[in-house]
């Protein structure tokens, strides 16, 4: 990462942060938004906030798991963007796959670490113009300080990454959202499940 770019926020559904939060998620699966060009989704940060939002989560029947409609129900408090980040990742692993087939095979050996429902394959991974599927996964924190945005208002659209607007080692501070040793049985899980996806692939994590 350039040294004069600012701390980076991940915009994520709220539901999927909280499932982060309390340690029950461990991965997110990105393809980028409109805002983020042909490339699709590009990880520019090794360390970033989360950034809660609602956007597309409550459009499409399907696209969180069952029972997750109460996780969100307490995720939210409002339809738009949250305007602070209480919720930090450092990134310890990615994978890619380019094709709808291999994105769907992505998919269903990692749903079962995730909220995602069905509906999210069709509508959120496998939609036009194609884009490669990338795999994101993240040891989080719950900030000791939840970070304000200073300029919300710039937060929405369909892009996937904002200015966090802060120090450089505010997103440092926080506690675990899980502990060593579940993490690493979740890592563990996780690599098991993706032996069988063809074609994909390990990408080199960007700097901190």
């Amino acid at each position: 990462m350039p040294a004069h770019r600012p701390p980076q926020a991940l915009k994520e559904w709220a539901a999927a942060v909280g499932a982060i939060r309390r340690g029950h998620q461990t991965v997110l699966l990105r393809r980028g938004g409109l805002r983020d060009g042909p490339r699709g989704f590009v990880p520019i940060a090794g360390t970033f906030g989360l950034l809660e939002g609602a956007y597309h989560q409550n459009r499409v029947p399907g696209l969180l798991a069952h029972g997750a409609a109460d996780l969100v129900a307490r995720e939210l408090a409002s339809s738009g963007p949250s305007t602070s980040i209480s919720v930090a990742a450092d990134l310890t692993a990615m994978w890619q796959v380019r094709d709808a087939a291999d994105a769907a095979a992505l998919f269903r050996a990692v749903a079962p670490f995730t909220l995602y429902g069905d509906a999210f394959l069709e509508t959120r991974l496998m939609c036009d113009p194609p884009r490669p599927t990338t795999l994101l996964e993240v040891r989080a924190r719950v900030l000791a300080h939840p970070i304000p945005l200073a300029d919300p208002d710039n937060a929405g659209g369909c892009a996937s990454w904002v200015d966090a607007s802060c120090d450089a080692g505010a997103l440092d501070v926080g506690t675990p959202a899980i502990p060593d040793d579940a993490f690493e049985r979740k890592q563990a899980e996780l690599r098991a499940a993706l032996e069988g996806v063809p074609n994909l692939r390990a990408l080199d994590l960007p700097a901190p």
